[in-house]
């Protein structure tokens, strides 16, 4: 245990005083002996006989000095040095202090700890009495007999926490033996179950493999019959690929056969469609005719007839009789006046071939029920000087009453429009003739172009194998009403009727009468054959 530095330092203060007492004294005395001689020489014998008693205190005040430094732990200091004592004794103190207070937290710290886990409720009556014995040695003033005193009382305070806690961990330590050996006892059941559990599963296992290799066999064996059912398929898909491609190239040529068959026979067929129409009136004076087809059947004025002969079955050429232009609609006939063709030959064909009633009248583009549909393939020259005149050809077909759906311009005149798979197509247009003068145009060999012909080529296939008529426009245009040499036909924008027939009759007609209309009727029944 630290030495009471307190009861030192008040030792050594008393030594001090008692030296500095004797030393006044013996001031005093040596004064006087020196001032009284006589006196001194009476009294220096008490001088030396109290100077021997104050020199018998002073050893005793240092060594009762000595003992108590010895007991407090400063024989090391200086008797004399009464400030390097007090000092010494203060740090001592001091860490005597502190130390004792680290103690008393470390206590609270454990206490806290134990009481926290459930421990003895008296814990806490030592620890408040170990509080408040720390709390005292907190006093400076105090002697170090009382400072001895209460690290005595600590002590015995820490042993008692000590022995305390010792018991009430022992507790403990039976409590968590009984809890530890029913949790074995607990822990041994629960081992069994799972061993009683592995085993389960062991066994479950071993069916489980033994299901699964015969599984396993059986899987292989049907793999091999797959095997074998797969070469037997492959052979079989190889003679049905063999026997498909065989059939496939024999039918895309006999549909290439059939196309160009069909080809040849449509540029030279000579029978015409179903009739549309029939002619019920020729008038020559008034370059007319009537015609049984009336508003009802979806005829409008500007469509154009090809007149052919009443007992016609087949063309002896492609050349019709005459080109009718309808000019007047009617609930029961309508009136058409006969074009005028474009040259000499045309015309000597036409006065050698006239018109008569009962021909028949036939549209190639119209259809009384719908427009017939048609397509146009590649340029088209309607007059063979080189240039592209799709747009006149539309013109004259629109006005015939058809409709064109689908056209493939060649570069430049145009873009590609319509579906070529479509199979309300009637026929379509080709111009395979070259121009006049042939030798000036120049030729294209640009890769649009080359483009352009493998696209022509890829249509013209398709409309062969969906069947679509092919016709050459040099067929088309005189049943449209050109003919060579003729300007190219114009949209009509209006008719006056009047004028016309001021213009036809400048002298005025006559009445109608029923003399006048029967002779008129036999005029032209002698006209006709």
């Amino acid at each position: 245990m630290a030495p009471n530095t307190g009861n030192e330092s008040q030792g050594l203060k008393i030594a001090t005083i008692l030296l500095s007492i004797l030393s006044f004294i013996l001031a005093i005395t040596t004064y006087f002996g020196f001032a009284n001689a006589a006196t001194e020489a009476e009294r220096a014998a008490k001088a030396e006989k109290d100077k021997t008693d104050a020199q018998r205190l002073v050893d005793q005040v240092q060594r009762a000095s000595t003992t108590l430094r010895n007991i407090a732990g400063y024989e090391k200091l200086d008797a004399t040095d009464s400030e390097g004592i007090e000092k010494a004794t203060k740090n001592d103190r001091l860490a005597i202090k502190n130390r004792v207070q680290a103690i008393a937290g470390e206590v609270n710290k454990a206490v806290g700890d134990v009481a926290a886990k459930g421990g003895d409720k008296s814990l806490t009556d030592i620890q408040k009495l170990i509080n408040d014995t720390s709390n005292g040695l907190r006093d400076e003033n105090q002697s170090l007999k009382s400072m001895l005193e209460r690290m005595t009382e600590l002590v015995k305070q820490n042993t008692q926490l000590t022995t305390a806690m010792a018991l009430d961990n022992l507790a403990m330590r039976r409590n968590l033996e009984q809890v530890n050996q029913v949790n074995q006892e607990k822990l041994k059941v629960a081992e069994d179950k799972r061993d009683k559990a592995e085993e389960d599963l062991r066994n479950n296992v071993t069916k489980s493999e033994d299901a699964r290799k015969a599984e396993l066999a059986k899987y292989e064996e049907d793999r091999g019959a797959l095997r074998t059912a797969n070469t037997k398929t492959s052979e079989l898909e190889g003679s049905i690929a063999q026997v498909k491609d065989l059939y496939n190239r024999e039918k895309s040529e006999l549909l290439h056969q059939l196309a160009d068959s069909k080809t040849r026979l449509a540029k030279q067929d000579t029978v015409l469609d179903v009739a549309d129409g029939h002619v019920t009136y020729v008038d020559y004076k008034r370059n007319e005719v009537r015609l049984d087809l009336t508003r009802a059947d979806g005829i409008r004025p500007q469509m154009r007839f090809a007149i052919f002969d009443r007992s016609a079955q087949g063309l002896p050429t492609e050349r019709p009789k005459a080109l009718v232009k309808i000019v007047q609609v009617g609930e029961k006939d309508s009136v058409a006046s006969i074009e005028t063709t474009g040259n000499e030959f045309d015309r000597s064909y036409q006065i050698s071939h006239p018109i008569y009633a009962g021909d028949q009248a036939y549209s190639s583009v119209w259809n009384p029920n719908e427009p017939k549909r048609i397509a146009l393939v590649g340029p088209i020259d309607m007059n063979r000087a080189g240039t592209d005149d799709r747009r006149d050809l539309k013109r004259l077909i629109e006005q015939a009453g058809g409709t064109v759906v689908y056209d493939l311009p060649p570069p430049r005149k145009g873009v590609e429009y319509g579906n070529p798979n479509d199979l309300s197509i009637a026929f379509y247009v080709i111009d395979e003739r070259k121009p006049i003068f042939a030798e000036r145009a120049k030729e294209d060999t640009s890769d649009e172009y080359r483009q352009f012909e493998e696209r022509k080529k890829d249509v013209i296939n398709t409309f062969r194998q969906q069947g679509i008529t092919p016709v050459p426009v040099e067929r088309l245009l005189p049943m449209l009403g050109y003919s060579y040499g003729m300007k190219k036909p114009g949209q009509t924008e209006a008719f006056n009727r009047n004028a016309a027939e001021r213009l036809t009759n400048p002298f005025g007609k006559k009445a109608a009468t029923a003399a006048g209309s029967e002779a008129d009727d036999a005029n032209n029944n002698n006209d006709q054959p």
